[in-house]
């Protein structure tokens, strides 16, 4: 047995098909709101609630169908039904639920497309000043330092 084909092993199994079996459906009970689908295969699904604007103000479920599928998607299963409490990503309700959209994608994979904020030229800062990584004596060992103005977020 190659190595590339244990490797196959661990990799996502999802079908090439991105097609509606039923194209999603969308019930209101009073908050709650209820978006049903089902899938030709077990493929990527992206679940999301947008805005007036295509803005996202609910990220619902995105994943793979099949045996792994996260929550809140229904394992092994290609009929999907899933419960939106009418909360932003926030946790806050959205008062003009009239404007939005639900969008269901299908087929959607994640893949490397570049790195962000990365300077080829830039070095670990050796200045206590700047932060940074400093060396710290004996041992080569290696500390992250913090600037004094960059605080770290209050725990809520």
């Amino acid at each position: 047995m190659s190595a590339a084909s244990d490797l196959d092993e661990f990799k996502v199994k999802r079908e090439s098909v991105f097609d509606f079996a039923q194209k999603p459906q969308v019930m209101r009970a009073g908050d709650r709101v209820t978006i049903a689908f089902e899938t030709k295969g077990l493929c990527d699904v992206t679940v999301a609630i947008e805005d007036g604007n295509g803005k996202i103000v609910r990220h619902l479920a995105c994943g793979v169908l099949g045996p792994n599928a996260p929550e809140p998607f229904q394992k092994n299963a290609k009929q999907q039904s899933i419960i939106w409490d009418s909360k932003n990503d926030k946790g806050e309700y959205v008062e003009d639920r009239e404007r939005l959209t639900v969008r269901v994608s299908l087929g959607l994979k994640a893949q490397f497309e570049r790195t962000l904020n990365w300077e080829p030229k830039k070095r670990a800062a050796n200045d206590k000043r700047q932060g940074g990584l400093h060396r710290g004596g004996a041992g080569g060992r290696v500390r992250l330092r913090q600037r004094p103005e960059h605080r770290p977020p209050a725990p809520l």
